[in-house]
């Protein structure tokens, strides 16, 4: 999540997206870096389905049917009979930085990132905010130190938890 927040803050001041600030750092042509990109993404999902790895290990079978069915397994119902939202995606009913909510946001984040990246291979090099047709001219350093200021903020802000800090919902605890 914070690397997408930071990739847009680098776009926003060089004009470039993601890949193309990496560009700027290592100085390799752009075609080396989609390629390298996409050779790790690949890579990881070799491993991942590859029949060898652990992920189809007896022992990790053995593991996951032990385990309770997941939240949109067996999504919990409403009292006016629809499913509770909640409990589909697996988070928690309130606003907050609990487990449960971060888990799902830094899997949609995962999401989003990657889609960012194959987006700015298929668009040349355009990010995220360029993607949405946001006019990009790069304003330079000038706004940097508030962008920071701000982000800290906004961290100082989830930390506090709005007075709310410790055990929520059972065994969700706020970061």
């Amino acid at each position: 999540m914070s690397g997408f927040v930071a990739a847009l803050a680098g776009e926003f001041l060089t004009g470039r997206g993601a890949l193309g600030q990496l560009q700027l750092e290592t100085k390799l042509p752009q075609q080396y870096i989609n390629y390298g990109v996409l050779a790790i993404v690949a890579f990881n999902f070799v491993t991942a389905l590859a029949p060898g790895s652990p992920t189809f290990s007896p022992e990790n079978q053995a593991d996951v049917k032990k385990r309770p069915a997941g939240p949109n397994q067996k999504p919990t119902k409403t009292s006016q009979g629809g499913t509770d939202v909640a409990s589909f995606f697996g988070t928690s009913r309130g606003f907050g930085f609990t487990k449960k909510n971060e888990l799902f946001v830094g899997r949609v984040a995962m999401l989003g990132f990657a889609s960012e990246l194959l987006g700015e291979i298929q668009t040349a090099g355009k990010g995220p905010l360029g993607q949405l047709g946001v006019p990009l001219t790069p304003v330079g350093k000038e706004y940097a130190g508030f962008a920071l200021a701000l982000w800290i903020g906004v961290f100082a802000v989830a930390a506090v938890g709005f007075n709310r800090v410790g055990q929520q919902e059972g065994n969700e605890e706020i970061y």
